[in-house]
């Protein structure tokens, strides 16, 4: 079985077909609302603090070769106006493994009080492979499959900007510019090509104890339909909030989370099957903020 499973792996490499469906299912939902890091190096230590944020993307039903995506995430404002990052992220379906190690950068632009610009980059560090263990077939090496893992890594760079003027967050990505520029995609098939996003805060009450914050985003992929998002959280005194999505792929997504004054925070979150994920998926992350 786990030598079939290698072949359907390595026929989905070949066709891509297969492995662009999977990146539809490998974005954290934190995201979204909690850790904007995650999709645009621009916000790296957006709000002024240090902070780790690790987190568990999985199906929940556990059988052998379900997706698995575990990434841990650090961004610290330093001096006036900059800010860097670090993503390690390790993603496996099947008996795909892949690594991504990434280094951010982060410049803000204030254009007034309420009003600032954020630009960042990212570079990249990608290599994947597949399940030593299942190379071997009644004692038999599969070439193919020894090659495939004897292929280096590979380098690639994101950009993002962003507009903040306390209440509208506007936001876009542009991924993997290397491989655009030089047409390259036979080592990353399915990576992302873009993302927009724009989000609104609405206070509920004077104070602004209570607010509602609307989303939507947009992802572009390499040969395959983009996804659409749409979002709305709920937030208390920045004590708890929680949240409801929807993506066209038919995606419902709903989440939840504690926030402990300033030591850090607690999500989850839970989304339905859709075309492209054939199984419940559930997401647990932990904020801590080191200062």
């Amino acid at each position: 079985m786990k030598y079939m499973a290698v072949a359907v792996t390595m026929f989905l490499l070949q066709t891509s077909a297969g492995v662009y469906a999977q990146r539809h299912t490998v974005s954290p939902v934190s995201q979204f609302y909690r850790n904007g890091f995650l999709w645009n190096p621009a916000l790296a230590g957006s709000n002024g603090k240090t902070h780790v944020y690790a987190f568990l993307n999985s199906g929940l039903t556990g059988f052998d070769g379900a997706p698995r995506v575990y990434g841990v995430a650090a961004d610290a404002h330093f001096g006036n106006y900059s800010a860097a990052g670090l993503q390690v992220l390790s993603d496996k379906a099947g008996v795909l493994q892949r690594y991504t190690v990434t280094g951010t950068y982060a410049y803000q632009v204030k254009l007034d009080e309420t009003q600032s610009i954020r630009i960042g980059a990212n570079l990249t560090y990608y290599k994947q492979q597949l399940d030593n263990s299942a190379a071997v077939n009644n004692g038999q090496v599969d070439p193919n499959i020894k090659n495939f893992n004897g292929r280096g890594g590979y380098f690639d760079g994101d950009l993002g900007v962003t507009y903040e003027n306390g209440q509208l967050e506007l936001g876009a990505t542009a991924y993997n510019l290397r491989s655009e520029v030089q047409s390259k995609q036979a080592d990353m098939d399915g990576q992302g090509l873009a993302q927009l996003q724009c989000a609104y805060t609405i206070p509920l009450d004077d104070e602004k104890i209570m607010t509602l914050k609307p989303l939507v985003a947009y992802k572009a992929f390499q040969h395959v339909s983009g996804v659409v998002t749409g979002a709305v959280q709920f937030e208390y005194n920045h004590l708890f909030h929680t949240s409801l999505y929807w993506q066209n792929p038919g995606t419902i997504m709903g989440g939840a989370g504690v926030m402990l004054e300033e030591l850090g925070e607690l999500n989850f979150f839970y989304s339905n099957t859709s075309r492209y994920v054939h199984m419940a998926q559930y997401e647990v992350g932990i904020k801590i903020n080191i200062q």
